[in-house]
């Protein structure tokens, strides 16, 4: 859980007391076979009864035993991986079908960008990243640093399209005279920290950072020369409005002025002990400063005298929310702060009044830390977790850029979904969500194991019964950097307007708080919503025996927020009460001390159960299960079958799903189940001829057949890779893809194969190759790489898109079709030179 200091609660216990079931809760069951074809006589409360008593709490206590055996499952971490692995191949082994749902944010925290024409801005951060775009931000390019990966870069500033200078960590210059294509490293002089540059022109900068420091070049930054006008404050930012004159702001109201460019200083009063982190001049006389506190400082006599604007109005009830880290005016009215919540303040009157702006609200709690103007309407921010957003109107509207920054500065994660089909109104769908995620130092066992748990044993549950609308139950990743796994189902649900009727959410739900082990909360984003009293309710006629509380939470601060502020109903499960959620009540809070000791089994069934009867009532049970079929099948109809290959017209292959292989003689019209001794989900298959084929899978899962089927021989090239393609061109040469960049190629008919150059670290999805040498594959983010010499080496393809990719085809060397995610389809006849969508 990520926890928020600033959680304001609504009580509604006058209106809506604490409600407790008299009665015993139901007995556990003793078994865990579930009826798969329920009575027809049977009525839905009936149904949802039996699913409620069939949660139980060993297999909820295991769970989170196995999980918290991971350790910290913090994103970026091999421990959250590999929990994830887990969750999908328990779920598979206790017959659930759960898929991984790929989603990628920045892996860099970007803190300064630099404007100097419509079409040309660098941007640099964490990791010594710095990027360059020349088409306004839509598309960006890494530059090489010489900067080692853990330097960060603090500040960017450049004259002309050739020559800039970028600071940071250690007392870190670099400068660059070819637009950032070479860098060379200058002496600073100093180990301090540098946190901003300003250069009036290609010889005179100045650049100031922690413990007051503050330098200045006249040679173009060959010399430097420190000088210390304010004592220990941190300086933030200096801003050079020409040759001589200059401002620099910092920590406690620090505000300094220059008018013989950074020889010397004198102090200004800012009336204000506010750290400031930003200043901007129109002319020698106009400008702003912002920081803490949503502190806003104007001047029009060259700060002489700083006088307080009103404060910009919040955008959400968050610590991250005070900061204000950079402001931008044009002209004397026109101008826009952002803060590290995610919002943009746009004001048109010199900051006397502001409108708010959320750019990237449906994107995790991202934090925007710079804004600049490329010219009168188009903006560009950039922040934390490689926030990117453009916007052609001012700041009206903005678009999202991060999905197109380069591979190498992108991670990816993944929600693990399993999907129940509704069979009446299938477009309709009632979520459950917990995330698997924990904090960096804490095994989670609580947070959020036992929420995870829930999610489990629900799926487990369910998945036996059949229901009117989709239940989608998600196990969603970094939670604790801000919702980041659940934001992404959100945003995009919203973004294809799928009715979604109503969400659930776990998040700790073990803890017996002062060893209350009956006591939960159920609560609702900003005013109480009906799925709160429907829980009041169903925790009655089903006799779960909890105690609720129903609360308000003014920040949404758990994987039900991003839903409620997309629009959707949600509904908190947790354990505690109003005033003591979300670690309040809990000691053991992001503590190595949140192991599976400290929690209570009858407590995590009753939370478990509530959850599982809210999504069951929401979807609605089937008395009657729908005949939906005409013909049968070779396999039970929960298997995905994935992929087909036809030998010849009569020949047919399909694979899938726990290692299903389906042979047909006849042209499809009758099918054999084939034994390929793996469970593994095969996802793709090619065959040579009608007794020669290969097909590959997850966890790096290889089968091959010499004699049509009847046998199978399994391997595993690479168990933590996933591959989704193959193909051949001839008896001996063929190529497999799969995720993490994986090529493998073989020039032996499959006996051997070999890794090839990784491509970049994208889900790879699909392959097709025309003869040997000539070949292309797609696959995430858009992705479409070829090669014409086998796959020696690989080059990116401009796409035009960045969905997902899932197949292509060319019928010759140079004309293709790909197709993916929301109906994408591209054709190209070029070779791949062009991509057009259809």
């Amino acid at each position: 859980m990520t926890r928020q200091s600033s959680i304001v609660v609504g009580l509604l216990m006058l209106s809506a007391p604490s409600i407790s079931h008299p009665q015993a809760q139901q007995p556990e069951p003793r078994t865990s076979h579930l009826p798969s074809s329920p009575s027809r006589n049977t009525d839905t409360h009936a149904l949802i009864q039996q699913m409620v008593n069939a949660v139980s709490s060993s297999n909820l206590m295991a769970n989170v035993q196995a999980l918290q055996g991971f350790g910290p499952r913090y994103e970026y971490s091999a421990q959250q991986e590999a929990a994830a692995d887990w969750i999908v191949d328990e779920l598979n082994r206790r017959g659930v079908k759960a898929e991984s749902e790929w989603y990628a944010f920045g892996a860099q925290t970007f803190y300064d960008l630099e404007v100097i024409s419509q079409n040309r801005a660098w941007v640099v951060g964490t990791g010594a990243t710095i990027l360059t775009t020349t088409d306004g931000g839509s598309t960006w390019s890494l530059q090489k640093s010489p900067a080692g990966g853990s330097q960060a870069l603090y500040g960017v500033d450049f004259v002309d399209e050739n020559t800039g200078w970028v600071v940071g960590y250690g007392g870190l210059i670099m400068k660059t005279t070819d637009g950032g294509k070479t860098w060379v490293s200058q002496n600073s002089g100093v180990s301090a920290t540098l946190n901003g540059i300003s250069f009036a022109n290609e010889r005179v900068g100045l650049a100031v950072g922690a413990s007051g420091t503050i330098l200045r070049t006249s040679d173009g930054g060959t010399t430097w020369h420190a000088s210390n006008p304010v004592g220990g404050a941190t300086m933030k930012e200096v801003e050079l409005v020409d040759s001589s004159n200059a401002w620099a702001v910092g920590y406690g109201g620090t505000i300094i002025r220059s008018t013989d460019g950074g020889v010397s200083w004198t102090r200004q009063s800012s009336g204000v002990q506010a750290n400031l982190y930003a200043v901007d001049f129109t002319s020698s006389r106009l400008g702003w400063a912002v920081g803490d506190y949503r502190t806003v400082l104007t001047t029009t006599d060259g700060g002489a005298t700083w006088r307080a604007l009103p404060a910009p109005p919040l955008a959400r009830e968050r610590p991250s929310a005070r900061y204000l880290y950079d402001v931008c005016f044009t002209d004397s009215a026109s101008g826009w702060t952002a803060d590290y919540a995610g919002s943009v303040l746009r004001t048109t009157d010199g900051g006397q009044s502001w409108t708010r702006i959320d750019p990237l609200r449906r994107y995790g709690w991202i934090g925007l830390g710079r804004i600049k103007a490329l010219g009168s309407k188009n903006l560009l921010s950039c922040g934390s977790h490689g926030a990117l957003a453009v916007s052609a109107d001012g700041g009206a509207t903005w678009v999202r850029r991060t999905p197109s920054l380069p591979p190498d500065v992108l991670h990816t994660s993944r929600n693990i979904v399993v999907t129940i089909p509704g069979l009446v109104t299938p477009e309709r769908e009632c979520v459950l969500v917990a995330h698997y995620d924990s904090g960096n130092n804490s095994p989670g066992a609580d947070d959020n194991a036992s929420g995870t748990s829930a999610m489990m044993e629900a799926a487990r549950i369910l998945t036996n019964y059949q229901f009117e609308s989709t239940i989608k139950l998600i196990a969603v990743s970094g939670e604790e950097l801000g919702m980041m796994g659940s934001e992404e189902y959100a945003s995009r649900a919203r973004g294809e307007n799928r009715p979604i009727i109503g969400v659930v959410n776990g998040d700790m739900i073990a803890y017996p708080l002062k060893g209350d082990t009956t006591r939960l909360v159920v609560g609702s984003y900003l005013a109480r919503n009906w799925m709160v009293d429907s829980a009041l309710v169903y925790n009655l006629r089903y006799g779960i025996g909890a105690t609720l509380d129903p609360f308000v939470d003014s920040t949404g601060a758990s994987d039900y927020g991003p839903f409620a502020m997309a629009g959707y109903d949600a509904l908190e499960v947790s354990e505690g009460t109003p005033t003591e959620i979300w670690g309040g009540g809990n000691p053991h809070y992001h503590k190595p001390t949140d192991t599976v000791d400290k929690l209570h089994p009858g407590l995590m069934r009753r939370a478990a159960q509530l959850m599982l009867t809210t999504v069951a009532e929401l979807a609605k049970p089937m008395l009657v299960p729908h005949k939906l079929w005409t013909w049968e099948s070779p396999v039970q109809q929960w298997v995905d079958l994935r992929a087909l290959y036809a030998v010849d017209e009569n020949n047919l292959f399909a694979v899938g799903d726990f290692g299903t292989v389906a042979k047909s003689t006849n042209g499809g019209q009758t099918w054999t189940r084939q034994i390929a001794m793996t469970n593994a989900d095969l996802r793709s298959v090619w065959f040579i001829d009608a007794k020669r084929g290969s097909a590959v899978g997850n966890s790096g899962t290889l089968v091959q057949t010499s004699d049509g089927g009847a046998t199978w021989n399994v391997r595993s090239l690479e168990p933590t890779v996933n591959f989704y393609g193959i193909c051949f061109t001839d008896s001996s040469t063929g190529t497999l893809v799969g995720n993490g960049g994986a090529i493998y190629r073989t020039t032996d008919g499959g006996a051997t194969w070999v890794s090839q150059i990784r491509g970049p670290a994208s889900s790879l999805r699909a392959v097709s190759f025309t003869d040997a040498n000539t070949g292309t594959i797609v696959g995430s983010d858009g992705i479409i790489l070829r090669t014409t010499n086998g796959g020696k080496w690989w080059y990116r393809q401009y796409s035009r898109t960045t969905d997902l990719l899932y197949g292509v085809w060319f019928t010759d060397t140079n004309t293709g079709t790909a197709v993916g995610k929301s109906g994408t389809i591209l054709r190209t006849t070029d070779g791949g030179h062009t991509w057009m969508p259809q």
